[in-house]
């Protein structure tokens, strides 16, 4: 059989999922979306996230004391469900979104407190490959899509990109703060005092800051109000 026998033809299902915005193993089991699968970027927004950042930063903590099978387990199957349940959506669902954010936190930090305790990769290590794996996802949905605006989270493929993004950047998040707190040794209560400084003067830096309107969620100052709020819990937790 030729090679050109074996690509898909101009009807094909794997041509109609591309053309659609559907992720090829993704869209063979969820419906496309219909609208943006995205919340408006507002006061109760911001609200949200700081709580499921800290809830899920004290499960993970919670679900560390099964060990790595028994906790690291029920982080991955929270974190299936919470993909299953927005994936399934065909437009913005609050209870579906939040709780892949939830579970994203749990997992987020689960994962990149794995890489240094387990694997022991020092903190400034994490730090660095949960920076550059970032970078590469921003590069790699810049390229595949050609933009970068939450607003046009409105296919399978773009939301596949939002939530790799939001998983990263809280594993950078985790892995950063600990950097702050452990290894230069400023402590959590400092460090949040630190990020929350940085948090508040990214408005002042302009709208060039980052290129597109994902830069008010995914990007530094998720970041840092991921940490902040982090930095917060784990003071909490320790007095």
């Amino acid at each position: 059989m030729s090679s050109a026998s074996r690509l898909p033809g101009p009807g094909s299902d794997a041509e109609r999922l591309h053309a659609d915005g559907q992720v090829r193993v993704i869209g063979r089991f969820f419906p496309a979306p219909v609208a943006a699968k995205v919340p408006e970027i507002i006061f109760v927004f911001w609200v949200v996230k700081i709580l499921t950042t800290a809830g899920g930063e004290v499960t993970s903590d919670y679900l560390k004391t099964y060990g790595n099978f028994g906790g690291g387990g029920t982080e991955v199957a929270l974190f299936v469900v919470a993909l299953v349940l927005q994936f399934a959506s065909r437009r913005y669902r609050a209870f579906a979104y939040w709780f892949l954010a939830y579970a994203i936190a749990i997992a987020g930090t689960g994962i990149s407190d794995f890489l240094h305790l387990d694997v022991h990769i020092a903190y400034a290590g994490t730090t660095i490959l949960w920076a550059v794996i970032l970078a590469a996802v921003f590069w790699t949905w810049q390229w595949a899509e050609g933009t970068l605006s939450i607003h046009s989270v409105t296919t399978q493929r773009r939301e596949a990109f939002y939530w790799t993004t939001v998983f990263a950047t809280f594993a950078l998040g985790t892995a950063l703060g600990d950097y702050t707190a452990s290894s230069l040794g400023m402590g959590y209560l400092a460090s949040g005092i630190f990020f929350f400084t940085a948090l508040a003067i990214c408005p002042a830096l302009g709208p060039g800051l980052i290129p597109g309107t994902l830069k008010i969620f995914s990007s530094l100052p998720s970041v840092l109000m991921f940490r902040w709020t982090k930095s917060v819990a784990s003071t909490a937790s320790f007095t």
